[in-house]
């Protein structure tokens, strides 16, 4: 079940990858899950992927 989420939110382009660890406590509360098969995080919305965007440095 969790995998097919996972894949959902992947197939809606709501990926975080790169070095996340800085920000990782702040992926997992608003709801991100790690998507082993893609090695990358995934968030529930748009929003929450928008918040994480703005917390990594640099260019995503």
């Amino acid at each position: 079940l969790i995998q097919l989420e996972c894949q959902q939110r992947w197939n809606a382009g709501l990926m975080i990858g790169g070095h996340t660890t800085p920000v990782k406590s702040q992926i997992v509360a608003l709801g991100g899950l790690w998507f082993t098969k893609h090695k990358t995080w995934v968030m529930p919305d748009e929003q929450s992927w928008r918040t994480i965007i703005n917390l990594l440095p640099g260019d995503f």
